[in-house]
């Protein structure tokens, strides 16, 4: 049996520093870039690009590219509590601007606009907590929430260095839970964890990578950083951002060290994942054993599921 495994991993060795080694390129260039210091938009965008392709290589075919990303950070990042924690501060912003938002949101009572995707997460707060569907109920609710996490964490400038900067989401809503323990408040109680929960999926450390750097680098002209700091910092750092419309908060950033460590993490646990099993995703397999087939490595679980096509008749 030994044998057979050594036999395995002889073989696919070689075939997966070809997969792997297709990432080379970017990993040397994007040290030379943290080197000498320059173009930290395009660094930004070859990293997130780099990371956003080795998760699509791992991910079913059904699977949101959102899913994918959050998933290869969680899982194979080297940090999965980090990764899985909620930024306090750009918690406290989403509240606090969809609070700024609420007349509009909310022209009449019961009715509710829905300006964009990104307020999806709000209305099912909105909605899922079980309160009034009025500007002065919406109002209030929020205002309870940011003041929930203002007591407890460090969510905007001034509050005292001590508190947490970002927390497990259980913790928040057991947090919020004693918020509104009193009767009156029992209904939200007992609903306000379900419906806050897709709020604090979009805002946990992986969630904020992908739609505030992957995106905004792939999709956007530029991501806001300050750029002394992105190539100084070794670790996520959290910065102040203002507002005339809604309170300052603390929001979380990504130095190129880290983009670049993470990336050389997630290849390095999925290269001892995939000689450990003997498995390779097909898009790794392809890459891999290009232009052969050896089926006794491929992962068929992630193979998509065929399905007869009905066609009409002429």
């Amino acid at each position: 049996m030994k044998g057979s495994m050594d036999t395995k991993s002889e073989t696919l060795e070689p075939r997966l520093d070809k997969f792997f080694g297709l990432f080379s390129p970017t990993l040397e260039l994007a040290q030379n870039l943290i080197r000498a210091r320059t173009n930290p938009q395009e660094l930004v965008l070859l990293l997130c690009a780099r990371l956003d392709a080795l998760a699509s290589c791992i991910a079913r075919e059904d699977q949101s590219n959102r899913r994918s990303f959050v998933e290869l950070l969680v899982k194979y990042g080297g940090d999965r509590d980090f990764m899985q924690s909620v930024s306090v501060g750009d918690l406290y912003y989403e509240l606090g601007f969809h609070r700024w938002l609420a007349e509009g949101m909310i022209p009449k009572p019961g009715r509710l606009v829905r300006f964009s995707r990104l307020d999806d997460p709000i209305i099912a707060l909105l909605d899922r907590s079980r309160i009034a569907l009025t500007v002065e109920a919406a109002e209030r609710l929020l205002t309870r929430i940011m003041k929930v996490a203002g007591t407890n964490y460090r969510c905007r400038p001034g509050q005292p260095r001590r508190k947490p900067m970002f927390a497990k989401p259980a913790t928040i809503i057991g947090k919020l839970e004693a918020e509104f323990r009193h009767v009156r408040d029992s209904d939200v109680r007992n609903h306000i964890g379900q419906a806050i929960q897709p709020l604090l999926n979009d805002m946990t450390i992986a969630g904020l990578l992908y739609s505030k750097f992957r995106n905004n680098s792939v999709h956007g002209l530029r991501v806001e950083f300050d750029e002394e700091k992105f190539f100084r910092s070794t670790s996520p750092f959290w910065q102040p951002l203002y507002s005339e419309y809604y309170p300052p908060f603390w929001t979380v950033q990504f130095p190129a060290a880290y983009l670049l460590e993470l990336l050389r993490n997630c290849m390095k646990t999925l290269r001892g994942k995939m000689l450990a099993t003997g498995k390779l995703p097909p898009d790794v397999h392809y890459h891999a054993f290009e232009p052969g087939l050896r089926t006794e490595f491929l992962d068929d679980a992630l193979l998509p599921n065929a399905a007869e096509l009905r066609l009409q008749s002429r």
